[in-house]
């Protein structure tokens, strides 16, 4: 055990600690643990700290996790919450309140002095159906296919496009238009909107150069770019969703809603929309065979 943790610090006090470091070293060469080479070369090496905290955007099944506290934590749909063109996952959530025990666990049940549970401190289990070495896999593969295959070719293929990371065939009025609206729903306007900045004052600032640190593959790089272009920057990454679920019991068992969940909150597993592709076979050839359809039939069909 380290002693005095406080005194001992090597993240503020590195000498002092590689000192007592070396106490510790020579000690066990007293104890025999070492021998006075060991114990010399040892102490000649430099305190270097491996630190770095925790969080939800660490681990696997980032995504998986987040989803899972969305649903514990859920509370009673009320439909005056929801927009217009949100009646659809009114209609949804307040289905899953009625007929799914998961769905707002924390608010339909109660801890013996009456309150409600908390996700964060009340000590909660959660069991899920997640297979850990199959996340992994899974994670390995969004990875290898997305960010090291197609995510390169992209950035290749849309260099010095006037419209990238856009297809070709939108005019740059089309562009601007799909621009303004990240515009809009960015923290940074948000922010400057309510602190009663004007629009011009606020494009001006997004069009002014700035440090930052922006996401890559490679890590985090520091960089100098305006907040716009920072916003064309994050449009030209890939995303993906995967799920993986035993067609039995339908448990699930790998989930990845995206390349990199601290850079990529939203959940193309869950959340994003895609095209229903060949998934519709099943169904299709299945409802033809029913009606007696034969193989050509089945092709015409299609």
């Amino acid at each position: 055990m380290s002693k005095n943790h406080s005194l001992y610090n090597p993240r503020r006090f590195n000498e002092r600690t590689r000192g007592r470091r070396n106490v510790v070293l020579d000690q066990m060469r007293k104890a025999g643990y070492l021998t006075e080479a060991e114990r010399d070369s040892l102490q000649a090496l430099p305190l270097v700290l491996k630190y770095r905290p925790v969080d939800h955007n660490d681990g696997l099944a980032t995504y998986f996790r987040e989803y899972l506290r969305g649903v514990l934590n859920a509370k009673k749909p009320v439909k005056k919450n929801y927009r217009g063109w949100q009646m659809q996952k009114f209609y949804e959530d307040s289905l899953a309140w009625e007929t799914n025990p998961l769905y707002g666990w924390c608010a339909k049940n109660k801890k013996k002095d009456g309150s409600n549970y908390n996700l964060y401190t009340d000590g909660l289990k959660i069991y899920t159906t997640i297979n850990s070495r199959m996340q992994q896999y899974a994670e390995e593969a969004v990875q290898e296919h997305v960010a090291e295959y197609l995510q390169p070719r992209f950035f290749k293929e849309k260099k010095g496009r006037k419209t990238a990371p856009y297809t070709n065939q939108l005019t740059n009025e089309e562009v601007d238009a799909i621009l303004n609206r990240s515009i809009r729903q960015s923290e940074r306007r948000r922010v400057m909107k309510a602190a009663g900045y004007s629009d011009a004052e606020i494009m001006k600032a997004f069009n002014t150069p700035r440090e930052m640190t922006v996401f890559t593959y490679q890590g985090e790089k520091d960089t100098i770019m305006t907040p716009l272009d920072s916003i064309k920057y994050y449009k030209h990454f890939l995303r993906a969703g995967f799920m993986s679920m035993d067609p039995i019991t339908g448990y699930v068992k790998a989930y990845v809603g995206g390349p990199n969940y601290d850079n990529f909150k939203y959940d193309m597993a869950m959340v994003g929309c895609r095209m229903v592709g060949s998934t519709i076979k099943p169904y299709l050839y299945s409802l033809a065979m029913e009606n007696c359809y034969s193989e050509m039939w089945i092709y015409k069909f299609q």
